[in-house]
């Protein structure tokens, strides 16, 4: 199949968005976007972009289509607590990329770097340290704003509260409240991960509406973790748009309230490919592969607002889900409705 160049005509002019998308469409059109709506912003809320390191082309999306995000946040630092327990270190410095922060501002001098910190390796035992130590918050804000003036960033998105699995949360609310102290100071943005507040099966979440009043003085936004539903003991969607409205309304009940345009309401760009033996996160590359090997028939489900398809390998049957143009509208619809980012 010959690939289409990007062209002037619009996804609706090529009759793209439809619940019954060909995969011939697909194989043809998935690089040809319209050049005359790159730089247009449609939405109106805040929009950011994770850059991810397993997936470099993002990096190229983010310079192109540069004025559609108000934020881009790549995936560059991790938070290690230091040997003697007293300080923290900031790893991933090697990853910044000073190169692409000018080319993305260049096209659109507006936009807001905000690099991801999340905690890694933490254990239960430096968790501890940090609730107990009160100079550490402080510590953290004071460096990761001198980070952010030493590199020219515009604040961090962080990823801290799951660490902590739902204990002490008014503890960890203050040990945000501290770093954001320092970043106010420094007028840098703070955003917050946060996990949804409901599960599969009605599992409560990490995450609950109490939290996000608690913690709105303290975060320009919450980056909504509204993906990964399903698994491999469970395959089926990945976001189901009942399940992502009822995780905005939880949060969130009053829709005048002003924390509803805090919640960024997570889409995922990757799909899930489910198999006898498990299941694994798939990119569009991989996605395309599978389309072009097994020419298999694209299905709607209405109830969760996804295509998915399946196909034999060998013995084994396999289920694969992955946004499309018609998955991601719906999603943009009921965004636009509950006046989230």
């Amino acid at each position: 199949i010959e690939l289409s160049e990007p062209t002037n005509s619009s996804l609706e002019e090529r009759n793209l968005i439809t619940s019954k998308p060909k995969v011939k469409d697909v194989l043809r059109e998935h690089k040809a976007y319209t050049l005359s709506e790159v730089g247009i912003k449609k939405f109106n809320g805040t929009v950011l972009g994770y850059v991810t390191p397993w997936n470099n082309h993002g990096y190229d999306i983010a310079k192109i289509f540069a004025r559609k995000f108000t934020h881009i946040s790549p995936v560059w630092f991790q938070l290690k607590l230091s040997d003697d327990e007293k300080s923290t270190i900031v790893e991933g410095k090697e990853n910044i990329d000073s190169e692409w922060m000018r080319d993305v501002r260049r096209n659109n001098p507006e936009i807001k770097i905000v690099p991801r910190v999340i905690l890694e390796n933490w254990y239960h035992s430096h968790l501890v340290v940090l609730l107990t130590n009160t100079k550490l918050p402080p510590f953290i804000g004071k460096q990761l704003a001198e980070l952010a003036k030493y590199y020219d960033f515009d604040g961090f998105v962080l990823e801290i509260w799951s660490a902590f699995a739902a204990q002490q949360k008014s503890e960890v609310s203050n040990i945000i409240a501290k770093i954001h102290a320092h970043f106010k100071k420094s007028k840098l943005e703070l955003i917050l991960v946060v996990p949804p507040p409901v599960h599969y099966g009605g599992r409560v979440g990490l995450f609950l509406k109490e939290d996000a009043e608690r913690l709105a003085p303290h975060v320009q936004g919450f980056s909504l973790m509204t993906y990964d539903y399903s698994n491999y003991q469970r395959p089926g969607p990945n976001s189901p748009i009942k399940w992502v409205k009822e995780c905005i309304k939880l949060l969130v009940p009053k829709p005048m309230s002003p924390i509803r345009k805090k919640l960024l309401v997570g889409l995922n760009f990757y799909g899930y490919e489910f198999t006898p033996t498990g299941g694994t996160p798939i990119t569009g590359n991989q996605y395309l592969k599978t389309l072009e090997e097994y020419k298999p028939k694209l299905i709607w489900d209405e109830a969760s607002a996804e295509h998915h398809f399946e196909y034999k390998s060998g013995y084994s049957k396999n289920r694969v889900f992955y946004p499309t143009l018609y998955s991601i509208k719906k999603r943009l619809e009921a965004i636009q409705e509950f006046h989230t980012g």
